[in-house]
């Protein structure tokens, strides 16, 4: 699916934070005068920090929190898949060798897919070759990648502006009593309302993809999923948008005269006619255009010659957002629990 770039996405991301937060660094010992004006050493918990000394968001713990909310919402599209499907949400554990034999398609994880289908005779070996395997795998495998497939989307790391850290201490639980079990530990928590900047890239997308991150991001604005340590106690909490959106194609592949268009259905007419664009893609994209009004231009920089860019301003945004949703990803998602074949 990478052989060839039909087209990127780039959205500027905003990470608002609502509560403290923390992504857990290093645990170093500091001295304190206790109440009875001793000295006694405690366990202080440091955010992650950048070269800087910034709390940072690195784009893994980003990507986890993306990639776990998308499964949750792909699973709950079709909870009654047949086992013999392909998933859209592949199983997240590993099984044992002796194990597989046993199981069908949709119980495995997408990294166990040519050792199951050793077994399995499930696929000749041309649909498994790195040119084909990509339409083989579960939909969050196609963009968030697996050991088979690099993922379609990158992030980068986050890091926030230098501010003032506080501490907070907690206890842990005894389950069995309800007391006190281990502490107090101490956390040095980055303040809410910071506000971290990231960029997040789709390459060779389909516009389905964009419609499941409009929703990613709808769910975490809601509150229903935090970020970093201590999300069980309130922290973490947070608020993503989209400051600014920008699409580029090659002059090759952009073949309307404005609007969004598929780069991965694009992928799958000449002259690239590539045998990894999944079939769904093609009946849902191939002609689709969303924001029909957004005129490309012509950038004038060197590295960018014979590229077309499209900008989607803040105020469009939500536009585009719900253009997919509405139009794209509900059409892709009656293809994928309609169609039988595996």
């Amino acid at each position: 699916m990478q052989r060839f770039i039909a087209g990127t996405c780039t959205m500027q991301l905003a990470i608002t934070m609502q509560g403290p937060w923390i992504v857990r660094g290093q645990t170093k010992q500091e001295t304190f005068i206790d109440q009875r004006r001793q000295q006694s050493r405690r366990d202080i918990l440091y955010p992650l920090l950048d070269a800087q000394g910034r709390p940072l968001l690195p784009a893994s713990s980003l990507k986890g929190v993306l990639r776990s909310t998308a499964e949750r919402i792909l699973r709950s599209v079709d909870p009654e898949r047949s086992a013999s499907r392909i998933p859209l949400a592949d199983e997240p554990f590993i099984h044992q060798p002796y194990e597989l034999p046993r199981l069908q398609r949709g119980q495995i994880a997408d990294s166990e897919l040519i050792e199951w289908n050793k077994g399995q005779r499930h696929y000749s070996s041309e649909e498994l070759t790195p040119q084909t395997i990509y339409k083989r795998q579960s939909a969050a495998s196609q963009l968030f990648g697996s050991t088979l497939h690099a993922g379609l989307l990158r992030l980068e790391d986050a890091a926030a502006p230098s501010v003032q850290r506080h501490r907070r201490s907690h206890v842990a639980i005894d389950r069995f009593t309800g007391g006190v079990g281990e502490g107090p530990f101490i956390e040095e928590l980055a303040p809410a309302a910071t506000t971290l900047e990231t960029k997040l890239t789709l390459t060779n997308f389909a516009l389905w993809q964009i419609g499941l991150l409009a929703l990613v991001f709808q769910e975490i604005n809601r509150g229903y999923v935090g970020l970093g340590g201590g999300t069980r106690k309130g922290q973490g909490r947070v608020q993503i948008n989209a400051a600014r959106i920008t699409i580029q194609y090659p002059e090759l592949v952009y073949n309307v005269p404005s609007g969004v268009i598929s780069a991965q259905a694009r992928l799958a007419d000449p002259p690239w006619s590539s045998p990894d664009v999944p079939k769904e893609v093609v009946a849902v994209e191939r002609g689709c255009v969303l924001l029909a009004e957004l005129e490309p231009y012509l950038d004038q920089n060197w590295r960018e010659s014979g590229t077309r860019t499209l900008l989607v301003q803040e105020d469009q945004i939500e536009s585009l957002f719900t253009a997919a949703v509405a139009t794209v990803w509900r059409a892709w998602v009656d293809q994928m629990t309609q169609d039988e074949r595996t």
